[in-house]
């Protein structure tokens, strides 16, 4: 049976795609991954790991984009690289402001506590900079080894995953049997892609169509 508030598995995932597979592999992933976010088809979290959300990802770019990407292909990934904004990593130098906050020491779980704070600010320069990269905090710390995060000038390593995807949306698509937000737009175009949990055992999202006013 289902937990409590147990996540919806999802019952139409898309299909597993190739993995890069060079010497430096999860590089490599994480390129990949870079590739699809700059589309605006977000494979969550930039972690240099394979998993249901690239697969969905790059289902989404098929769509958007009406061809096949060569997802185990290095040479052809670092061509589509090059296409769409260079290099999959960039440098990236800490200002006064990244440092500075403000930070809190913990976020509480409980929903009227959070309604008190000032602000849902960061807890850590790190989790700031993860999120304005769309990176996994873990893997900007993997990447950029002995970096002091809290100091202005600091010099790190972050994935260049260029401005996001603009566009007029009128209609979105939030698919539970891929657990996946897409949002189209009036030529019935694909825009943007992004991979999200909808509703739990205990809080089941509706299925039909809703207007958004």
């Amino acid at each position: 049976g289902t937990v409590e508030g147990q996540t919806i598995i999802e019952s139409d995932p898309a299909p597993q795609v190739a993995t890069p597979h060079g010497a430096n592999q999860k590089a490599e992933i994480a390129a990949l991954q870079v590739l699809l976010d700059r589309a605006g088809m977000s494979p969550g979290v930039i972690d240099g790991q394979m998993g249901s959300n690239v697969n969905k990802a790059v289902a989404a770019y098929e769509e958007k984009f009406g061809r096949k990407l060569p997802t185990g292909d290095s040479r052809a990934l670092a061509d589509e690289l090059n296409a769409t904004g260079g290099p999959p990593v960039i440098n990236y130098e800490l200002t006064a402001e990244d440092v500075a906050g403000p930070y809190v020491a913990s976020i509480p779980s409980d929903y009227a506590e959070k309604a008190q704070l000032p602000a849902m600010s960061f807890e850590r320069p790190t989790e700031k900079l993860a999120e304005r990269f769309h990176m996994d905090e873990a893997y900007l710390k993997a990447i950029n080894p002995g970096a002091d995060f809290t100091r202005a000038g600091t010099r790190i390593k972050v994935m260049n995953v260029g401005p996001n995807v603009k566009a007029d949306v009128v209609r979105i698509i939030a698919d539970k049997g891929r657990e996946q937000v897409r949002a189209y737009d009036a030529q019935g175009q694909l825009v943007a892609a992004y991979p999200s949990t909808i509703g739990s055992s205990s809080t089941p999202s509706p299925s039909g169509t809703v207007q958004v006013n």
